[in-house]
C-alpha cells in the first residue's frame, strides 16, 4: 500500500507542477516558472519524511522541512486551481480586443493570481493552526438530563503537530468543563515509540465521566496495537466494537473501516447494539462518515471525523464524493449525525474555507424547551 501511495503522490504532484510550470512560462514574469520545480523538490522531501526515510536525528530541521513540504503541497494545488481559472478567463477575453488592452488585462490577472495565491496560503495557515470552538445542540429522546460533550478528531499528532499543540487542545477542552470527552480517531500520526511523549497532555484532560476514543485510519498505518496501549496509559477508554453506559447514554464505539483492509481490528457494526439499554439514547463514535452505510441499526446520534471538511477547497469536492457527508450537523431520516472538520491537519498546514475545531455538543432531552 505504501508503494502505491508513493507512486500516486509523485505522479499527482508532478502533473500539478508541470501544468503550473507551463502556465507560468507565459506570465508577465516568466522567471516564476522556477517555483513549481522548487515546490516539487520539497514535496519529495515531505514524502521521504512521511515514509520515515529521513531519520529523527535531524530534529528541528526535519520538522521545518516537513512543514515546508506540506506548504508546498498546498501551494501546488492552489496554484493549479488559480492558473486554470486564469487560463479560462484569458480564453474568454473577446478576440477583437486590441493588443495593448489584452496585454493590460493579462498583466492584471497575472498579478491577481500571485496575490490570491499568497493570500490563500497565509489565511489557510492561520485557519489550520488556530482552534475554533463550534457549538452544536442536539435533542435526544429518552435522555434524562442535559449533558455536555466535547468532541475532537483528526489531531494528527506526529511529524509536525507536537506536544505544545496537543496542550493547547487539552486546555481548550478543559475550559469547556465537559461531562464527557470523545475523540473520534486519527489522534496520532507516528508509531507509538516516536509519538508517546507528545501524547502526554492527554492525561490532563478533565471530564466528569471520562474520555472515550475510537480508532481512525491513520492509527492502522502506524501500528494500532501499540498506540492503543499508549492511549490507555493516558487514561483514555478505547471503545472497540462495544457499548458502555455513561451518564444516562449508551456510548458506543466501532473500529475504523481501514480494519477491513488490514485484516486487523476490523469494525463490527452489530455487536455494540446488542449491548445497549433500549431505554437510553445511543451515541455512536465512528471515524468515517460513510460508515453510516454499514449500519443496519442506527444510533440516535452518530459522531464522525476523517473528512477535515475537505481541508483545502476545492479538494473538498473529492472528499464529498468519497464520504457523502462532509461537515456539519445532519438531520437524517432515522438518526442525527455530526461530522467534525477536526482539530489538526494532515500534510499541508493549511485550511481553505474550513477550520480546525473543537466541537462543543449540548445534548438536551427531546421534550426540554430551549432557555
Amino acid at each position: 500500500m505504501h508503494t502505491s501511495f508513493t507512486i500516486i503522490f509523485l505522479a499527482v504532484f508532478l502533473l500539478l507542477n508541470s501544468f503550473n510550470y507551463v502556465r507560468l512560462r507565459k506570465f508577465t514574469y516568466p522567471s516564476l516558472r522556477l517555483i513549481p520545480i522548487a515546490l516539487y523538490v520539497f514535496e519529495i522531501f515531505f514524502l521521504f519524511i512521511q515514509r520515515g526515510m529521513i531519520p529523527n536525528v535531524f530534529g528541528e530541521f526535519r520538522i521545518v522541512l516537513y512543514a515546508i513540504g506540506g506548504i508546498s503541497m498546498a501551494t501546488s494545488f492552489i496554484m493549479a486551481c488559480l492558473l486554470l481559472l486564469h487560463l479560462l478567463i484569458l480564453k474568454t477575453t473577446p478576440q477583437n480586443t486590441d493588443l495593448k488592452r489584452r496585454q493590460a488585462i493579462k498583466k492584471f490577472f497575472d498579478l491577481g493570481v500571485i496575490f490570491w495565491l499568497f493570500s490563500s496560503i497565509t489565511k489557510g495557515f492561520y485557519n489550520a493552526t488556530h482552534l475554533a470552538i463550534t457549538k452544536r445542540r442536539v435533542k435526544l429522546k429518552n435522555l434524562k438530563q442535559a449533558l455536555h460533550l466535547a468532541m475532537i478528531s483528526d489531531a494528527h499528532i506526529g511529524p509536525y503537530l507536537k506536544k505544545d499543540y496537543l496542550r493547547q487542545i487539552v486546555d481548550r477542552i478543559n475550559a469547556l468543563n465537559p461531562d464527557i470527552v470523545v475523540i473520534v480517531g486519527d489522534l496520532a500520526d507516528l508509531r507509538a515509540k516516536l509519538v508517546q511523549e507528545d501524547l502526554a497532555p492527554l492525561k490532563d484532560i478533565q471530564s466528569k465521566h471520562g474520555v472515550y476514543y475510537v480508532l481512525g485510519n491513520h492509527e492502522y498505518y502506524h501500528g494500532a496495537t501499540a498506540l492503543i496501549e499508549v492511549f490507555k496509559r493516558h487514561h483514555i477508554r478505547v471503545l472497540q466494537n462495544e457499548s458502555v453506559q455513561v451518564a444516562g447514554l449508551n456510548l458506543m464505539g466501532v473500529n475504523d473501516l481501514m480494519g477491513y483492509r488490514f485484516k486487523h481490528f476490523e469494525p463490527d457494526f452489530k455487536t455494540p447494539f446488542t449491548q445497549i439499554n433500549p431505554n437510553l439514547p445511543s451515541v455512536l463514535l465512528s471515524h468515517q462518515p460513510k460508515s453510516l452505510t454499514h449500519l443496519k441499526q442506527k444510533p440516535d446520534l452518530l459522531l464522525c471525523g476523517h473528512t477535515h471538511a475537505g481541508q483545502i477547497f476545492p479538494f473538498s469536492l473529492l472528499v464529498w464524493l468519497d464520504q457523502k457527508y462532509l461537515y456539519g450537523h445532519y438531520h437524517l431520516k432515522d438518526c442525527q449525525m455530526i461530522v467534525s472538520s477536526g482539530c489538526g491537519f494532515w500534510g499541508p498546514p493549511v485550511r481553505i474555507l474550513t477550520k480546525s475545531e473543537i466541537v462543543s455538543i449540548h445534548l438536551e432531552p427531546e421534550n426540554q424547551a430551549r432557555v
